[in-house]
């Protein structure tokens, strides 16, 4: 998790973690020289540090006084896709907190597709995330100068 002070947290690095679950399969755990159940002792600690960083970032984000406020006092007209974001970090956070509790004993194969799910969703965030903040702070909406 890597804190930027006017963004907030930038999750990126737990996002690639989960890619790396996403496409293991039971020869990398040979290789390792572990099994299954430190495999997902592992991805329980890398899904929480992700859950951690997440909701970090939505707390920078979606805070009283946070960016979302801020996106919408200086452009109202991105109102709209804010709340898109808020509903979308809801549910980013619901998959956060299931994928911990089915990891525990599902099938592997099952995680991994999870893994891969939830990585795509938070990378989709994180693209419309930017793209907001580009649409409030660089675009030119043209008019008089």
């Amino acid at each position: 998790m890597t804190v930027t002070p006017r963004y907030g947290v930038d999750y990126i690095a737990d996002i690639e973690r989960l890619n790396d679950f996403a496409s293991s399969d039971r020869h990398d755990w040979a290789l390792a020289g572990n099994g299954e159940e430190a495999w997902r002792v592992r991805l329980r600690h890398s899904v929480s540090a992700l859950r951690d960083a997440f909701f970090a970032h939505v707390a920078a984000s979606e805070s009283p006084g946070g960016l979302y406020r801020e996106v919408c006092e200086t452009s109202p007209r991105l109102a709209r896709r804010v709340a898109e974001l808020r509903r979308d970090s809801a549910r980013i956070g619901s998959a956060i907190n299931l994928l911990l509790v089915r990891s525990a004993h599902a099938r592997p194969d099952w995680v991994r597709r999870w893994c891969a799910d939830l990585a795509a969703q938070l990378t989709r965030h994180r693209e419309e995330g930017a793209d907001l903040l580009h649409q409030a702070y660089f675009s030119d909406l043209g008019g008089e100068t």
